[in-house]
């Protein structure tokens, strides 16, 4: 049961600092899921790509979602939740600086392999993140908070920035501000993974009397 209201268990998390890293550091990183998931196939005719091998390329990454997810637990194991997320966001980093570096549809399908590693790695490691970071009657809170921004408010932005790039700049500026956002996201949860292996910041619920 929860100890205090949803406003409140907001105040109580948005406190720590570490949180607040891991919140930005997963906004900037989703946020560069918009240039997939809503303007691809755009990116991918622009280049010289058709729809036929846009469906292959869609199918490669939704393909691949399922066995990431299931290696994330193990990678979880082995290297912790902080690690696990940083190697997720670097391979966001990664796939954006392929396609910046080869802007062809050829690459553009291949690199969808990519996709469903890094997600996935990224977010299962991430609500268990938040599952370990906050006390059990903040769990909800917790979920609540990071979904509003990894899929919220990250959608939000995501596509109307990437939009305006894809529009005004092509493929190559969407996907240069994709390579830097992920890595300005990689950078907070750097920081998380290493202030966390110091002190493990446990956010606690206050119960009232």
């Amino acid at each position: 049961m929860m100890s205090q209201s949803f406003a409140q268990g907001v105040k109580q998390l948005i406190k720590n600092r570490i949180f607040l890293a891991f919140l930005g550091g997963s906004f900037l990183v989703n946020q560069t899921m918009t240039a997939f998931g809503t303007y691809f196939v755009l990116a991918f005719q622009s280049v010289g790509g058709s729809t036929q091998y846009a469906g292959i390329a869609l199918f490669i990454a939704s393909l691949t979602n399922v066995p990431s997810m299931l290696l994330a637990s193990k990678v979880i194991r082995r290297l912790g939740r902080e690690r696990t997320l940083l190697i997720g966001a670097l391979i966001y980093v990664l796939r954006w600086a392929i396609q910046v570096a080869f802007p062809y549809p050829s690459v553009m399908i291949g690199v969808q392999v990519l996709h469903g590693l890094s997600f996935g790695l990224f977010y299962i490691s991430a609500v268990e993140y938040v599952s370990q970071i906050t006390s059990a009657d903040m769990q909800a809170t917790g979920q609540s908070i990071f979904n509003m921004v990894f899929s919220g408010f990250a959608g939000i932005l995501g596509n109307l920035l990437n939009g305006f790039l894809l529009d005004q700049g092509g493929v190559n500026a969407m996907n240069i501000s994709c390579m830097l956002s992920s890595a300005a996201g990689a950078m907070l949860l750097l920081y998380v993974a290493r202030s966390s292996s110091r002190k493990l910041p446990v956010v606690t619920g206050e119960v009232s009397a």
